[in-house]
Parts: structure tokens; C-alpha cells; sequence
């Protein structure tokens, strides 16, 4: 594992490494922003940066790297030396350098963190697949028409300025980096030892020969600061792929990439049109000689460090000077044009509350705190967000501030033990359905604090729904045999699943005169309902008494892990479990008359993790048909109740939720289309590829949306045993089948 020692300077990450006889440094900084309003100003700037900063020596490096869908542009110089002392020096004046560059030119650069796991640093021991054309370049003098391709005619000779002004407004916005795809990178090397001895070579020739002029005074003591002498200078341009190390057996030489997927087509048109371009810029004849083309792998350090360069030009100094320069403005300009960032308004309001979530940003900078208020949670949160977007990490920044500031209890239904560590805190009780360390038994027919009938409607509904979700027939029948053996048993002195097997079974004995078939429904409908009485769920269900009491539980913090479940495939018994449980929760508090104020703090917060499979879409034709935790979402603000729903899109989840979400976070995702009238075309194709840990935001107590990052959160991953949990559980003592012979035989 590369793991350099990196400390932070300003804007740079400056990067040591040490061997046995030398010592080098690596100083790294990230572009996040160029404005070429002016080109002229930053070509000047940049040729004079690049003859300065080859009087120090060392290597000068460009990388465009795709990842993660936008485009990072790093500037990184290498040095190397045997003392320290002479490292030193040339780190304070290479940084210096950076600075003045950053300072007078149209150039901003993100600070780096000495976290290795930052993109930036994280590019150096990446394993890549470079291409490498080797080819010979002679530039002749400048062409009159040098845009022709362009349909710029011009009437004189432009100089290179021009060009880059009219390149800027005709060709950069619609160049190729909208082409490079994940993982792909394109290299800019330049050995700056080499273009200090090319300047010095040519200022001699040009002393000697003014000299010898002067001795025939045919010359005046002012001269042009460069002859026109030709000369060479070597610089290296490649085209690459980030590989992932799993998949690729490391060669010195590749010659079939078929199986990595990767076309060796579109690294040659990386460099070739980087090249072109940069030529373009000049405006100058040129007469190419292409020698070899290799294929490497390495990591990207290697390559960076290399003095293997490919490239060879040979031409006046300042023509190979502008020819550098173009190309550095290239790479630099991708942050221009790869991805145009949101110029949302800052909020004022957001920028103080209770929850601290991130920064707002503006051009994809931060220039504001963002924080939630705790009226954003009590009028429900929807995250939604594909797979790495950052919604678990969003959702536990709010939890944990929640818990420090002990605002409000929070029950969380965790798919993937994502929250169990905050149990080792003691914060959360925690109950592990089917399982017999952390159990969590529910008899179902127990209506708890609600009217015996209404609850008796509802679990009927709930167990048809579950009963369809397995996509199998249920017959008119049956729907009538279930709901009276549900009533009857709900109303029972003794509601269990026992008595509701005895029910159905006495019904359809009871009706089988008038309704030969009435047996074949009993089968029908306890083939259907077995899996829920059986098996794993056997432990939840098939109980006389459930071992929680909700009104007990208002008052804690839970996490319900159905991680044991959901590793099972059994989402139908997740479904019914966590809507009865939220049946219970919101009735529960509908015995509690008294109404909370939208200012205060939630009484209880529910955070739902994976929505789609807890909350599904599907055809709603009346109100009576709504879920448990539709009715929560719709009923229970009033209450005190807040929600946070998690989802990787909104065409998966019920549109209920949708509706009632005061606040939405859209994290690289599909956008819900109540929300398009307020979101314009830009805003979404910019959605469908904002990098991880950014999101639009819509908050209920703000009227306008917010391009925010959220801050990095560390999530402890380590897995943690917790305690079992010893209770005396009254589970019925006859299986499921054995109580259907019962009654049969």
C-alpha cells in the first residue's frame, strides 16, 4: 500500500519520499477552476511560469483523470536531490512559484488534505495502462489562414493571442472531454532541466552572434531576446486507463486489451487531438514522423517520475515555448468545459441552524455553511440517491447530531448493520428479527391501542398485500374467508395465530354446504400464508405474545436490523413486520391528544433505509389502501413523528412519500416530476453526473434549492458483537402445520 508522508501547504500537498542515496518531493495541487475570459493574459503568464520554473529543474506534470463522472486537472512538480537542504530550497521556491501563478493568473486551485484517500493523492499508486506514440514534429513558420477549419478568415497574419481567443469561442466548448469516459487519463510530462539547457543554449548562440556582429557593427546594442536558431526539446504526452487491480495481471509490455475494455483507438485519438490542438493554437506548418507506438503498465507515480518522453519538437524557442504553453492551457481549460456547474443563489437562512450537513456551493466551490433546521425533519426528508452517492453517510451526519444534541429519539430499520456501532455507544436497543440473540416476536393479531375493528380492516388489507406481492391469485373467496377469520380473531379473548387458524378453518368448514369449494380456500390461503408462520419468520409471528411494548419503546432510541432477513430474500415478512410495527407506533400516538408546535423538536424520528423495498410504488385507487407508513408520512407531523427516507429513485418508492417529503436531497439521481417545474434542463443533466457527496437540495424552510457537499463523515466499519438479550419468549408450541392436522383429523 502506498503510503507517502504528506504535509499541507496552502493549496498543495507536498508529498516525500526518501531512498537510500536521494530524496524527493512531489508537490501536488488541484485545478478547480479556469476562467479563460482572457487568454492573451494567460498565455503570457503561463510561458513566463514555465521558463521561471525551469530554472529550479525538476519535472513538470499535468494529469486530466476522469473519476467518479467529472473531470480533476492536477498540477504536480517533481524534484529530486541528494541533500536535504537543496530539497528544501527547491520546494519553498517551486511553491512560491505556484502561488504567484495562482495570484496574477485566471487560475484557482483547491486545497488538498493529506488524506490519502483525497482524489487527488489517491491517483499516484493507481495502476495504470499507458499508450505511448513516439513521434518526431518540425514546426515551420506561421500560416497566414491558420483557422480555415474554423470558417475564420482573416485578412492578415493573426498572432498567437488572437488564435487563442477565437479557440477559446469557437473550438474548447465543444472539444473532446466530454468523449473520456471513468477511469480514462491523459498526461502531460515536461523534464524543465531540459528547456533551461535549450535556453541557454540558444542565448549563448544568440551572445556569440551578436557579438560577432557587433565586431562588424552591422548590429545596436538592442536584439531580440531569442534567435530564431532552431532547436529541440522532448516532452512526453500520453493517453491512459485507470485499471482496477483485480482485474488486471501486471506486464511490462500489453498487447491485448480486448479483456480489459479498453480501446486503444481512443487513446490514440486522447493524444492526437490534445496534440492537433495544441498545434492549431500555433497556427503553424508542421511535418510529423511517427516512429513506434507502446503499450505499458505502471502506476501513475512511475509514470510521472519517468523521463521516458515521446514526443520530440523541433522549432524556433518561442514557437516550442507557445507550443507547451497551448498545451497546458488545454488541459487546463477541461475545467471550463467538462462539467458546468450550478450558479444556485446562496441561502442566508441555511447558513445557521441546527443540524451542520455541509457547505454550499456556488460553481462547484463552497462559500457558505449549510445547515437543517429541526422544522426540515419534522416535515419528513427524502434522500434519494444512487448506489455510492452518500446518502447512508447524509443520513448519519443527522442522526448523530441529533443524538448529541439529544433532540429527539430515532428508530432506524437497517438493512446492512450500517448503524450498529451507534449501539455500542448505548444509545440504541437493538432487535434482530429471526434471529434468537436480539429477537423480536409480534403477534400480529393483537390490535394494541387501537379499536379491535379498524386494526382488524387493516391487517386484513396488509395480508392480502403481502399475500400478492408473491405475484399468487387471491380469489374473492378468499379475500372474504381471510378478513372474517382476521375480525374474528382480532376480536377473540385470545388473538393469536393459533385462534386465527381455528377461525378460517371453522368458517370455511361452517360455509362448505352453501360453497362446495369452501375447503379448497382453507388450503388455498394457509399454502399462501405459511412462509409467514414457518421457517425463519416462525420466530417473529408464531408467537401467543410479542415481546415489545411500543409505548415503552417511544421513549428509546432502536434499531431494527432485518439484516438477517433481508439475506434471506424475505422481503414480504420485512414488509408486513415494519408496517404493523408502524401501525402500532402511529396509533400509539394518536392516543396522545395533545399536538406539537412545527418549531419543536420531533418527539420521534423514523429513518428508512431502502425505501423501495419497505415503501413500494404501486397503483393506489383509494385511501383506504394506503400502507402503514403512508398514513405515518401523511398523518403524523401533527404528532411530533419525523421521517427520513432513503431511496435509490423516486419511481420506486410510493408517491405519497413523494408528496409529503418537506425536504429532498437529490444525490446523483432521477428526479422526482413534481419537482421539474422547478428544476430546468441544465440543472438536471448536471444531476445525472454531480459527483458523490454533493446534492441539490429543496428544504421545506427555505423557498429556493441549494447545490450543497456534504461534509466527510467517518463511519466506524468495524464489525461489533453485541450483547445477547435473555427473555423469556411464549412461542406456540405446535408448528404451523401441525395445528392444520389438528383441525382436519
Amino acid at each position: 500500500m502506498f503510503v507517502p508522508k504528506v504535509t499541507v501547504r496552502g493549496n498543495f500537498a507536498i508529498i516525500n519520499l526518501r531512498g537510500k542515496i536521494s530524496r524527493q518531493a512531489i508537490i501536488m495541487s488541484k485545478l478547480i477552476r479556469f476562467s479563460h475570459k482572457d487568454f492573451s493574459r494567460a498565455f503570457e503568464v503561463l510561458k513566463n511560469f514555465l521558463v521561471q520554473l525551469s530554472g529550479l529543474g525538476g519535472n513538470f506534470a499535468l494529469v486530466l483523470a476522469r473519476r467518479n463522472g467529472i473531470i480533476d486537472c492536477n498540477i504536480l512538480v517533481n524534484g529530486n536531490f541528494r541533500l536535504e537542504k537543496s530539497l528544501q530550497n527547491w520546494t519553498d521556491s517551486v511553491a512560491s512559484l505556484l502561488e504567484a501563478l495562482y495570484g496574477l493568473s485566471p487560475i484557482e486551485a483547491s486545497a488538498v488534505t493529506s488524506d490519502i484517500s483525497d482524489s487527488t493523492l489517491f491517483l499516484l499508486p493507481q495502476k495504470v495502462l499507458i499508450y505511448k506514440v513516439y513521434q518526431d514534429i518540425k514546426i515551420h513558420e506561421l500560416k497566414k489562414h491558420a483557422l480555415e477549419d474554423l470558417r475564420l478568415i482573416f485578412q492578415r497574419s493573426p498572432n498567437e493571442y488572437e488564435i487563442c481567443d477565437l479557440l477559446r469561442k469557437e473550438l474548447l466548448m465543444k472539444y473532446f472531454w466530454k468523449d473520456m469516459s471513468e477511469g480514462d487519463i491523459i498526461i502531460f510530462l515536461l523534464d524543465l532541466g531540459s528547456i533551461a539547457s535549450v535556453i541557454r543554449n540558444t542565448n549563448k548562440k544568440l551572445f556569440d552572434s551578436c557579438t560577432k556582429l557587433k565586431r562588424r557593427g552591422l548590429v545596436d546594442k538592442k536584439t531580440p531576446e531569442f534567435v530564431s536558431n532552431e532547436c529541440e526539446l522532448k516532452f512526453g504526452l500520453y493517453a491512459g486507463k485507470i485499471l482496477d487491480p483485480k482485474s488486471l495481471t501486471m506486464h511490462e509490455n500489453l498487447k491485448n486489451t480486448s479483456e480489459l475494455n479498453i480501446s486503444v483507438d481512443v487513446l490514440h485519438s486522447f493524444f492526437q487531438k490534445t496534440l492537433n490542438l495544441a498545434l492549431l493554437v500555433l497556427g503553424r506548418q508542421t511535418k510529423s514522423l511517427l516512429k513506434k507506438r507502446v503499450m505499458r503498465s505502471s502506476t501513475l507515480l512511475r509514470v510521472v517520475t519517468d523521463s521516458d518522453y515521446n514526443v520530440t519538437v523541433s522549432g524556433s524557442l518561442n514557437t516550442i515555448l507557445s507550443l507547451l504553453v497551448a498545451i497546458v492551457l488545454i488541459f487546463m481549460a477541461s475545467k471550463s468545459v467538462t462539467m458546468s456547474c450550478p450558479q444556485l443563489d446562496v441561502s442566508s437562512g441555511a447558513t445557521r441552524g441546527d443540524i451542520h450537513v455541509g457547505w454550499q456551493l456556488q460553481g462547484c466551490e463552497r462559500v457558505a455553511p449549510f445547515y437543517m433546521k429541526i422544522e426540515d425533519l419534522r416535515r419528513h426528508v427524502l434522500i434519494l440517491g444512487r448506489t455510492g452517492s452518500g446518502k447512508t453517510r447524509l443520513a448519519r451526519i443527522i442522526i448523530e447530531q441529533l443524538l448529541d444534541e439529544k433532540n429527539a429519539n430515532i428508530w432506524i430499520f437497517d438493512f446492512h448493520k450500517e448503524y450498529l456501532d451507534l449501539a455500542q455507544s448505548g444509545y440504541f436497543e437493538v432487535y434482530e428479527p429471526g434471529t434468537v440473540e436480539r429477537p423480536l416476536c409480534l403477534n400480529m393479531f393483537e390490535s394494541a391501542k387501537e379499536e379491535p375493528e379498524s386494526y382488524s380492516t387493516f391487517l386484513a388489507a396488509v395480508l392480502l398485500e403481502t399475500i400478492r406481492l408473491k405475484e399468487e391469485e387471491v380469489t374473492a373467496q378468499m379475500e372474504r374467508a381471510l378478513s372474517y377469520a382476521v375480525w374474528s380473531t382480532v376480536t377473540s379473548e385470545e388473538p393469536n395465530p393459533k385462534t386465527f387458524l381455528r377461525k378460517l378453518f371453522d368458517w370455511c368448514k361452517s360455509t362448505e354446504s352453501d360453497f362446495p369449494a369452501a375447503m379448497y380456500t382453507f388450503y388455498a390461503l394457509t399454502n399462501r400464508l405459511k412462509s409467514l408462520f414457518s421457517g425463519v419468520s416462525k420466530n417473529i409471528f408464531w408467537v401467543y405474545r410479542s415481546n415489545i411494548d411500543v409505548e415503552r419503546l417511544l421513549e428509546k432510541n432502536v434499531i431494527f436490523d432485518l439484516s438477517y432477513l433481508f439475506k434471506r430474500n424475505l422481503k414480504r415478512e420485512i414488509l408486513l413486520l415494519v408496517n404493523i410495527l408502524m401501525r402500532y407506533l402511529t396509533m400509539t400516538l394518536f392516543q396522545r391528544t395533545k399536538l406539537v408546535g412545527d418549531k419543536e423538536p420531533p418527539k420521534l424520528l423514523v429513518l428508512i433505509e431502502e425505501g423501495r423495498y419497505l415503501i413500494p410504488w404501486r397503483k393506489i385507487n383509494s385511501t383506504i389502501e394506503t400502507t402503514a407508513i403512508e398514513d405515518f408520512a401523511t398523518l403524523a407531523r401533527k404528532y411530533g413523528l419525523g421521517l427520513i427516507v432513503l431511496s435509490q429513485s423516486p419511481y420506486l418508492i410510493s408517491s405519497d412519500i413523494i408528496s409529503n417529503a418537506g425536504t429532498i436531497f437529490l444525490m446523483n439521481s432521477e428526479i422526482p416530476e413534481r419537482e421539474y417545474s422547478i428544476i430546468d434542463d441544465e440543472l438536471r443533466r448536471f444531476i445525472q453526473v454531480m459527483p458523490p457527496k454533493q446534492a441539490i437540495v429543496k428544504l421545506s424552510t427555505e423557498p429556493t434549492l441549494v447545490h450543497v457537499e456534504i461534509k466527510h463523515h467517518e463511519i466506524n466499519t468495524v464489525s461489533c458483537e453485541l450483547p445477547s438479550r435473555a427473555e423469556s419468549l411464549e412461542m406456540i408450541e405446535k408448528d404451523f402445520e401441525d395445528c392444520i392436522r389438528e383441525f382436519l383429523y
